[in-house]
């Protein structure tokens, strides 16, 4: 099978992550003309935009930045083929130690990000042959877990909008679709304690941690003309237990 990219522009947010440059690299390598947004690790840009992809910058948190970014892409592009809203945070605190505004920041960069960027570039996303997009979700977002109130409120939250804007879109041709990439060493989950990655390990059938290049390169083959009358689902890229 071979997986073509070509002509198709794709928004990737985050995309300095760890799963966001493997999701830029991929698609860059499949073909894509790649934009991604970026809010920290300024230090990546320049050697992810040499993949041939361009790079902007993007506080999910503000909902001006939002705006702007938007009405950017908007008048720089007459259509987009497909956004990976791949962006989030996490701020780890059990209910009676989170703050209002990391649980409000939270929300706004996983969740509410989501849809304001969404509904702006709907009229560049409906004019491409097969318009996809794909919401990074998580695990936790089913399940909880504890000390992260407001991450797995934010992807559960995510999960659930997903197949509203998929029954909403559906329409106008635009598939949405969500996806649990599993337990993947990122920036996020790099600076965790050892014996956390030795829990996510122990609960895989395959007693392993996911691979962000093998997420993306599944990503890429959701991306491709393969895939044309899919909607409304959750992927479970991940091997952990319930």
């Amino acid at each position: 099978m071979n997986i073509s990219l070509q002509d198709k522009t794709i928004l990737v947010t985050g995309g300095t992550g760890g799963l966001g440059q493997a999701l830029v690299q991929t698609l860059s390598e499949e073909g894509a003309q790649v934009l991604f947004s970026y809010c920290s690790h300024e230090d990546r840009v320049a050697d992810i935009e040499a993949l041939g992809a361009k790079g902007y910058f993007l506080d999910l948190s503000n909902r001006n930045s939002v705006n702007k970014f938007s009405k950017q892409i908007v008048n720089e592009y007459s259509v987009i083929d497909g956004i990976i809203h791949n962006a989030a945070i996490s701020r780890d605190h059990s209910i009676l130690k989170l703050t209002e505004e990391e649980f409000d920041e939270s929300l706004e960069v996983n969740l509410s990000s989501v849809f304001f960027l969404t509904r702006h570039l709907v009229p560049l996303l409906e004019k491409a042959k097969h318009p996809k997009i794909i919401n990074m979700v998580s695990r936790v977002g089913v399940r909880g877990n504890f000390g992260q109130i407001a991450y797995t409120a934010s992807k559960a939250g995510l999960i659930s909008l997903t197949k509203s804007m998929a029954l909403e879109l559906g329409d106008k041709g635009i598939m949405v679709n969500s996806l649990t990439p599993g337990y993947v060493m990122t920036d996020m989950t790099g600076v965790l304690p050892e014996f956390v990655h030795d829990k996510a390990k122990s609960e895989s059938y395959l007693n392993t941690i996911s691979d962000a290049g093998e997420v993306a390169r599944f990503v890429s083959y959701l991306m491709s003309d393969y895939v044309t009358k899919l909607s409304g689902q959750l992927f479970h890229y991940d091997t952990r237990r319930n």
